[in-house]
């Protein structure tokens, strides 16, 4: 018997938008800034989305049913868009 059960997963292609995300099933998720305007293969299962470029995982993130949203990780961010995360209004 195997380790773990089967578990069904579709594979989709996405290119990645200005905003740094790829849309997957009427979601987006990051993927590194650098990565801009590639075409990327993902690997999605009901509870995870992988993002291959090159046959090499670039993002991994849980699978969100919430359409037209977004998942985002910090360090898929350019360095200006983390510093303005950090900013706060001034009283």
């Amino acid at each position: 018997m195997p380790a773990r059960p089967y578990e069904y997963a579709e594979w989709k292609t996405a290119r990645v938008n200005l905003n740094y995300h790829v849309e997957l099933d009427h979601h987006n998720y990051s993927v590194s800034f650098r990565l801009l305007h590639e075409k990327l293969d993902a690997r999605l299962t009901a509870t995870m989305v992988e993002v291959f470029f090159k046959h090499e995982r670039v993002a991994c993130h849980a699978r969100s049913w919430a359409a037209h949203k977004y998942t985002t990780l910090k360090e898929h961010m350019p360095p200006e868009h983390q510093k303005h995360l950090e900013w706060t209004p001034r009283a």
